[in-house]
C-alpha cells in the first residue's frame, strides 16, 4: 500500500522524493482496515460508500517533516486541516482522498491519522454546495412569461434544456387581491431532477436516476423557498434608491395642492423604480423612506407645507411625514431645513411615494430623497434568478436524501465515469413507465464459492432491534390544513403502515422524509368573488400551503413536493370547465380556462370533456398500488421476510474489495448446499495482509421467481383481543410524571394488572402504583402486564410507554438586537416563550471574535465590527436548558457618531444650548429647534440663551456628510 501526498509540503529534501513524488513512510504492520455496508447507501441521515479505521505510521524524518508542516500551516482554530492524498493498493485506488492527523504517541513513536473524504468526493462536495448557488436561467415575472412557463416547462426532460422550474397555481394562505390572482401571488417550484442534475454538474459529477427519469419523476417539483422570502438579500438589493436635487425651483401653487419636488439626479436605483421626470418611486414591499431638504426663498412670508406622501393605485393618499409652518409663525425665516422620515410603509403594485411642497412664495430646494426595502415582494416585471430565493441553508446532499427517501433509494457511485446513480431497490412499474431498472440486478449471477472459507459461517437474525410496524411518511407538518386533517388520526396523512409480522418486537419504527412535508389539494372558490366578473364553476382544485388559519399570506410553510400535471383544463363532474382570473397587464385581468395544475392527490377531472381524474399519486400509501410503497418499498420488504444474515470469512483482495457489488446476485455452494444471496456488508478487509475479511449475505429468492400474486406481509389477528393502554400526564410546574390506565379497548375481564416503572431505559424496574407522581426524572418508562379471562382461555398483554419530560417543555429563549447605525451601538434584550420556572438566565458577549465576557441585557456595546451574544436559560424542573445565539456584523463603513446636546446654565434658570460629544463623520448640517408647549409646535432657535420653563423642549438634528444616517436628540429644558 502507498499513500502519496498531493499537497505541496515545504522543506522536503529531494532525497525524500520518489521520482518527484512524496509518499508517507509506512511499515508492513501499518495496515488499513476498510469496510462497505449496503444499508449505508440508503441511510437518510448518514449516506456512506466506504469507511476506513484509523491509521498509524512511524516517526521517520520524512513523516516528521510532513507533520511539522501540518502543525505550522494547517491549523484552523483547534483542528489541523487535512492534507490531500492518493491511497493506492497495487493498481487499486481507494476513494478516501484526505489524511487527517489526529495525534502522536511518543512512547511507540507513531503518528495517528484518519483517512476521510475531501473535495472531489461527491459526498463531500454535495454537502457544501448550496442549492441557491445552482445556476438557473433568469426569469422575468410577467404574465406572458408565466404563460409560456405553464405551457412548456411542466416536465423536465434532461435531453431538452428547459427551465427546471415551474410556477404552479397554489394557495399560500392569502392573496394580494380579491378579484383576481396577480403574478406576484405565484412562486417558483423546482423540478427535483433539474436540481439534482444541475447540482451534480456544478460539483463536477454526472447524475443518473432511472426512477426520476420516468415521466412521473420528470414531473416532480419541489418548494424550497426561504421562510425569509421577503428578505432575500438579492431582492432587497434591487429595492434601494437615492435621488438628489440641487437648487431646484418650486413655484407658487395656486391650486393649493402642492407641487412635486423633482429630484432629477439619480444616484442609484437598480430596479428603476424611481421616475426622475415626476419624482415618484414605484415599488412593492415594506419600505423606509427619508428626505432631507434645505429650502430658501426671497419672497413674502406665507404658509409652508412639505409632505412625504404615499399614493395608492386607486388614488387614495396617505401622509407619511410632514413639515408645516403656518402664516402666524413669529418668523418666516429665509432658510428652512426639513427632514422627513417614514418606516414600515407598505407598497402594493401601482402605489408610489413622492415629496410635495406647498408654498405661496417661490422656493429653491436642495436635498435628497431615498429609500430602501425592509421586506420586498416579488414584483411584476422584475428579472430574477429563482434559485436565489431558495432557503440559504439547504445543500445538494439535503435534497439528495429527500429524493432518495421518496424512492427507497440506493446509491451506486461509478468512479470511472464520475457518475452518481440513484435507484429504487428493484425493477418496478411507475405509472406509464414499466420495467424501470432498479438497484438490484438479477440478470447475472456471480459465483463467490472460491473465496469463501469453509466452516466460517455465523448466522444471525436480521430483525434484531427492529419494531414490528414500519411507518413510511412525509416530514412532520407545520401546515394548518394538514393539522386539521390529522386531528384524531392514528397516523399521518399519506403515510403507509407496514406490518412486518409478529416475529418482530411490538412497536413502531418511523421512517420520515427528511425534507418534504405533505400537501393537500382543495377546491378554491375564490376568483372572482366581486362583480362584474362572477361566473359559475369558479372552483379550481389547487394545492394549499399555509402557516395560519386567518387568511394571511404564508411564508413559513415548510418544504414541499408535488406532481406537476401541467397546464390543464379542469372540469366539473358534469364536464363543465372550471375557471379563474389572473391580472395580465396593468390592472386588467382575464378569465382562464386552463390551470397550471399540481398535486399529491388530485381531486379534479382534467382533459377533454368529460375529463378524468389523473391516476398519478405522490404518497407513501395506501391507494390501491398507486403509491410509493408499491412502486419502491414493497418488494425489498418482502425479501426481508428472509430475515437471516449469514456471515462468512472470505479471501477478499484489493481487486475483489472494489469489484464485489451490492447490486449483483451471488451464488454460494457451502457445506453441501447451494443458495442465492444478496451482499450486505464487507467488513475488516485489511491491507498488507493475507488475513480473511468478513462478508455478510442475506439469502434471497431469485427475482424471476417472485410472482405478482405472491401474498405480501399481512396483519395477523391477535388471539387475545384486548388492548390495554397507558395514559401519561406530565406536570411542568410540579416536575412530575404520572401514568394511568386506559381500558377502552379491553373486551374481557381482567385477572391481574401489574404496574412497573423504570428510570434507566428499562435496565431495572420498580413497582408502581397507578396514578403515583414520579418527580425529578427526564424520562420514565412504564410497563403494564395485564392478564385476562378470554374466550379461548387465559391470555395476557404487556404494554410499555415512555414519558419524556422534554416533550411538554415549551421553552424558547430568544434575543432581540437593536442596532443604532449612527453611533455603531448595539443592545441585546431578552425575549422568548417559557412554560417552566426559570432557575438561571446567563448572558455573555464575544466582541470582534474575542473571548466571551459577562453581558448585562440592555447595556450598549459600541465600537465593534462583529459581536455574538449568547444566552442560556436553565429551568427549575426536568426541562433541558435553552440556549440561543445572535450575531451581528457591521456592513460597510462604521458610523461612530455620538453628538450630545447640552443645556449649560449661564444665569439663574437661563441656559445656553451647546453641542458636545464625539463623531467619526463630518457634520454637514445641524439644526436646533425650541418648543414652548411640550413639542406641539417647534420654532427655529435664534441662538440666544433660553429660560427654563414648564413645557419647554429643545431638539437638534445632525446631518452628516457621508452615508451615515442622521441623528435626532431631544431634551427637556430644566426649570425650578
Amino acid at each position: 500500500m502507498k499513500i502519496q501526498v498531493l499537497d505541496q509540503i515545504a522543506n522536503i529534501a529531494d532525497s525524500m522524493l520518489d521520482n518527484g513524488k512524496l509518499f508517507l513512510d509506512l511499515n508492513r504492520q501499518d495496515a488499513l482496515e476498510f469496510s462497505r455496508v449496503l444499508s449505508q447507501l440508503s441511510e437518510i441521515n448518514n449516506i456512506r460508500d466506504e469507511a476506513a479505521l484509523s491509521l498509524t505510521f512511524p516517526y521517520s524524518e520524512k513523516n516528521k517533516a510532513i507533520a511539522d508542516f501540518v502543525r505550522n500551516h494547517n491549523l484552523t482554530g483547534k483542528k489541523y486541516e487535512p492534507i490531500a492524498v492518493l491511497v493506492q493498493e497495487g493498481a487499486i485506488v481507494h476513494r478516501l482522498n484526505y489524511l487527517q492527523f489526529t495525534g502522536a504517541n511518543d512512547e511507540t513513536e507513531q503518528f495517528e491519522a484518519q483517512l476521510e473524504r475531501g473535495p472531489g468526493h461527491w459526498l463531500h462536495d454535495a454537502n457544501r454546495l448550496l442549492l441557491k448557488d445552482i445556476p438557473f436561467a433568469e426569469f422575468e415575472l410577467t404574465f406572458d412569461a408565466l404563460l409560456n412557463n405553464w405551457q412548456e416547462n411542466s416536465r423536465y426532460e434532461n435531453a431538452i434544456d428547459n427551465a427546471g422550474y415551474y410556477w404552479p397555481l397554489v394557495n399560500y394562505g392569502g392573496w394580494l387581491r380579491k378579484d383576481a390572482v396577480m403574478p406576484e401571488d405565484l412562486r417558483p417550484w423546482f423540478h427535483v431532477l433539474a436540481l439534482l442534475e444541475k447540482g451534480f454538474c456544478e460539483i463536477g459529477w454526472n447524475f443518473r436516476t432511472p426512477f426520476y427519469e420516468t415521466e412521473f419523476g420528470q414531473r416532480l417539483i419541489c418548494y424550497l423557498l426561504s421562510e425569509n422570502l421577503l428578505e432575500v438579500p438579492e431582492v432587497l438589493a434591487l429595492r434601494k434608491f437615492k435621488a438628489t436635487a440641487q437648487s431646484v425651483t418650486v413655484d407658487i401653487d395656486p391650486s393649493a395642492t402642492g407641487q412635486h419636488i423633482i429630484f432629477s439626479a439619480v444616484q442609484y436605483d437598480p430596479s428603476a423604480g424611481y421616475n426622475a421626470s415626476n419624482g415618484r418611486y414605484y415599488a412593492t414591499g415594506i419600505f423606509t423612506f427619508s428626505s432631507a431638504l434645505e429650502l430658501t426663498h426671497a419672497g413674502p412670508p406665507g404658509p409652508l407645507i412639505v409632505t412625504l406622501e404615499r399614493v395608492a393605485v386607486d388614488g387614495t393618499r396617505q401622509v407619511l411625514d410632514q413639515y408645516e409652518l403656518n402664516t402666524d409663525a413669529p418668523a418666516f425665516i429665509q432658510t428652512h431645513t426639513v427632514v422627513l422620515q417614514a418606516e414600515d410603509v407598505q407598497m402594493a403594485y401601482g402605489d408610489y411615494v413622492h415629496v410635495t411642497c406647498l408654498a405661496f412664495t417661490q422656493m429653491i430646494v436642495t436635498g435628497y430623497f431615498d429609500g430602501f426595502a425592509q421586506k420586498a415582494y416579488l414584483e411584476r416585471g422584475m428579472v430574477i434568478n429563482p434559485a436565489s430565493l431558495i432557503s440559504g441553508e439547504l445543500t445538494l446532499l439535503d435534497l439528495y436524501k429527500a429524493a432518495s427517501h421518496l424512492c427507497a433509494g440506493k446509491t451506486f457511485t461509478d468512479w470511472e465515469r464520475q457518475t452518481v446513480w440513484l435507484y429504487a431497490p428493484n425493477k418496478t412499474d411507475i405509472f406509464t413507465d414499466t420495467g424501470v431498472q432498479g438497484f438490484f440486478k438479477d440478470e447475472n449471477i456471480v459465483d463467490i464459492t472460491d473465496i469463501v472459507l469453509p466452516r466460517s459461517e455465523l448466522v444471525t437474525l436480521e430483525r434484531t432491534n427492529k419494531k414490528r410496524y414500519l411507518v413510511l411518511q412525509f416530514a412532520d407538518s407545520s401546515d394548518e390544513h394538514i393539522k386539521k386533517i390529522e386531528e384524531g388520526r392514528s397516523f399521518p396523512i399519506y403515510s403507509k403502515v407496514v406490518d412486518r409480522g409478529n416475529q418482530y418486537e411490538e412497536g413502531f419504527e418511523y421512517s420520515k422524509n427528511p425534507l418534504f412535508q405533505a400537501t393537500v389539494n382543495k377546491a378554491l372558490a375564490k376568483f372572482p368573488v366581486v362583480p362584474p366578473f362572477i361566473v359559475p364553476n369558479n372552483e379550481v382544485d389547487i394545492p394549499h400551503c399555509s402557516d395560519n388559519d386567518n387568511g394571511s399570506i404564508s411564508y413559513k410553510i415548510g418544504f414541499r413536493v408535488l406532481y406537476c400535471a401541467g397546464y390543464q383544463r379542469q372540469r366539473t363532474d358534469t364536464g363543465e370547465v372550471r375557471r379563474w382570473r389572473i391580472v395580465t397587464t396593468g390592472n386588467n385581468s382575464t378569465g382562464m380556462q386552463n390551470v397550471p395544475y399540481a398535486f399529491q392527490v388530485p381531486n379534479a377531472r382534467i382533459g377533454p370533456d368529460p375529463g378524468a381524474v389523473p391516476v398519478q399519486r405522490l404518497i407513501y400509501g395506501d391507494d390501491d398500488g398507486r403509491d410509493l410503497y408499491t412502486m419502491a418499498y414493497k418488494q425489498e420488504l418482502i425479501d426481508r421476510l428472509y430475515s437471516v444474515r449469514a456471515g462468512f470469512k472470505a479471501l477478499v483482495d484489493a481487486y475483489n474489495y472494489k469489484q464485489l457489488s451490492f447490486r449483483d446476485l451471488y451464488k454460494l455452494h457451502y457445506n453441501g448446499r447451494t443458495f442465492l444471496a444478496r451482499l450486505l456488508e464487507i467488513n475488516a478487509r485489511r491491507t498488507c495482509t493475507d488475513g480473511p475479511a468478513e462478508i455478510v449475505l442475506r439469502p434471497t429468492i431469485w427475482g424471476g421467481d417472485l410472482c405478482a400474486e405472491k401474498e405480501t406481509v399481512k396483519y395477523q389477528p391477535e388471539t387475545c383481543p384486548n388492548y390495554p393502554e397507558i395514559n401519561i400526564s406530565i406536570n411542568v410546574a410540579a416536575d412530575t410524571i404520572t401514568a394511568t390506565a386506559q381500558d377502552a379497548a379491553i373486551n374481557d375481564p381482567i385477572i391481574t394488572d401489574v404496574w412497573e416503572y423504570s428510570t434507566d431505559g428499562g435496565s431495572t424496574w420498580s413497582n408502581y402504583t397507578e396514578g403515583q407522581a414520579i418527580s425529578g426524572f427526564p424520562e420514565v418508562t412504564f410497563r403494564r402486564t395485564v392478564s385476562f379471562d378470554a374466550e379461548k382461555g387465559d391470555c395476557s398483554q404487556v404494554v410499555t410507554k415512555t414519558a419524556v419530560f422534554e416533550t411538554v417543555c415549551d421553552n424558547t429563549a430568544d434575543i432581540v438586537l437593536s442596532y443604532d447605525p449612527s453611533k455603531n451601538g448595539i443592545t441585546a434584550t431578552a425575549d422568548g416563550t417559557f412554560n417552566s420556572p426559570i432557575a438561571s438566565d446567563v448572558w455573555s458577549a464575544e466582541i470582534d471574535h474575542g473571548s466571551a465576557q459577562t453581558y448585562t441585557p440592555g447595556s450598549e456595546v459600541n465600537g465593534f465590527t462583529h459581536v455574538k451574544f449568547t444566552r442560556t436559560v436553565s429551568f427549575a424542573n426536568s426541562c433541558e436548558a435553552s440556549t440561543v445565539e445572535k450575531e451581528y456584523e457591521v456592513q460597510g463603513d462604521q458610523c461612530n457618531n455620538a453628538p450630545e446636546l447640552e443645556l449649560v446654565e449661564v444665569a439663574d434658570c437661563v441656559y445656553d444650548v451647546q453641542v458636545s460629544g464625539s463623531t467619526s463623520s463630518a457634520i454637514c448640517m445641524s439644526f436646533i429647534e425650541v418648543s414652548n408647549n411640550d413639542g406641539a409646535k417647534w420654532l427655529a432657535w435664534d441662538g440666544y440663551p433660553i429660560k427654563g420653563e414648564a413645557g419647554k423642549k429643545v431638539r437638534a438634528t445632525f446631518q452628516f456628510c457621508d452615508s451615515c444616517p442622521p441623528i435626532y436628540i431631544e431634551k427637556d429644558c430644566p426649570f425650578i
